[in-house]
């Protein structure tokens, strides 16, 4: 085993494409997935500027905001964000399907981020990348590798087919007991969401940085960053508050629902700590106890709710709600004993999702641990 450098057995791609974009596949930033070996994006609009071209087997790599960790293989030959870019292996020293996870690991985005240049959109050049140092086997020995490595990704895709499966499953389910809302094919009385829930918003003091703390000294201080992707529930915050700063903010208690409305805007989670949020959250009770809160989160969750938010946001780059507009949501009030049985059917569904992120958790960590002992070199031998 030896230690090269990346431009060593890689190469970077400059090809344009300048013909006619029709039927060509066009990859942006916005299709590459975090932390996703293979592309499983794109589209077929030809209503852009992109010219530079890319092959199948070609690694594509987003090189702004590199921390966000989007690099994928590419399926096919298309065209590309400049913003991306493209790697390809030289075939008679690095084995092709190696490359993808030579770059999709954490030590290579670490290395990323390091020589990464600008301030608001920090970008990385080629000429670092090709710097990037690991280990390398023989040729045989890589081609095992790689085929270890594809085998646990088929396994990784294969559990997160299974997670998206029981989501539409829960969709479904929602469906057929309470009707597609945007049509209302139930005949329920729908109302504003004002009407039934108490919505505030939060609030920051000024200057913050006076009263939010690291240390435990305080109390809860809820922030967007607390929110887990993939998660109904908060349970714990990062940060506290002082006492002196909670006056300028609002006061949460287990129970309530948070509705971010910047950002990842519209999207809901339930409450299972007391707390202060700031402004970029709304706060929504059910003081009248009128929702069971599975079904509440549901509710808001769903495509219904989605699109009423998206279309009613104001702001053209960065989308935003208020108290106002969201309180005019019309939902339906249903029986609580069809919320219930609901929320039954959604818990036992957490269950198995719970059973299958543990497995696909396991995959992402032998992953990391072949990339590991087989690829990345380690700090002793870095001399760090």
């Amino acid at each position: 085993m030896s230690t090269v450098k990346l431009g060593e057995v890689a190469t970077e791609c400059k090809d344009t494409y300048k013909d006619d974009k029709t039927g060509m596949p066009i990859v942006g930033l916005e299709h590459l997935t975090p932390n996703e070996v293979t592309l499983s994006n794109w589209n077929m609009n030809t209503d852009n500027t992109f010219t530079k071209m890319f092959r199948k087997d070609d690694v594509l790599f987003g090189r702004r905001r590199a921390y966000l960790k989007k690099a994928a293989v590419a399926p096919f030959n298309g065209v590309c964000s400049g913003d991306i870019t493209v790697i390809r292996a030289k075939d008679d020293k690095l084995f092709p399907d190696l490359l993808p996870f030579i770059i999709q690991n954490d030590d290579f985005f670490d290395y990323a981020v390091g020589k990464s240049a600008g301030s608001l959109s920090p970008r990385v050049k080629w000429s670092h990348l090709q710097n990037y140092e690991f280990n390398i086997p023989d040729m045989g020995h890589q081609k095992k590798i790689a085929e270890l490595l594809w085998s646990i990704n088929d396994s990784r895709l294969a559990y997160q087919s299974l997670l998206q499966d029981t989501d539409a499953l829960v969709k479904f389910r929602f469906i057929e007991m309470f009707g597609d809302l945007s049509k209302n094919n139930k005949c329920y009385d729908l109302k504003p969401l004002s009407e039934l829930l108490l919505i505030e918003r939060g609030g920051s003091p000024r200057p913050i940085e006076k009263y939010v703390t690291n240390s435990s000294a305080g109390v809860n201080w809820i922030k967007i960053g607390d929110a887990v992707d993939g998660s109904i529930y908060i349970t714990h915050t990062k940060e506290k508050i002082k006492l002196e700063g909670t006056k300028k903010s609002r006061y949460v208690e287990p129970g309530d629902f948070l509705l971010s409305n910047s950002m990842s805007f519209g999207r809901p989670y339930i409450l299972m700590i007391d707390g202060y949020i700031h402004d970029g959250w709304l706060v929504l009770r059910d003081k009248n106890h009128l929702f069971d809160k599975l079904f509440l989160y549901t509710l808001l969750s769903s495509e219904y709710a989605k699109n009423f938010f998206q279309t009613m946001a104001n702001g053209s780059v960065v989308k935003n709600l208020n108290k106002d507009l969201v309180g005019k949501l019309l939902v339906p009030v249903p029986e609580m004993k069809l919320q219930l049985e609901f929320s039954e059917f959604l818990s036992q569904s957490d269950k198995s999702k719970f059973a299958l992120q543990d497995s696909l958790n396991d995959l992402n960590s032998l992953m990391w641990a072949v990339i590991s002992k087989e690829l990345i070199i380690n700090h002793e031998q870095k001399g760090e």
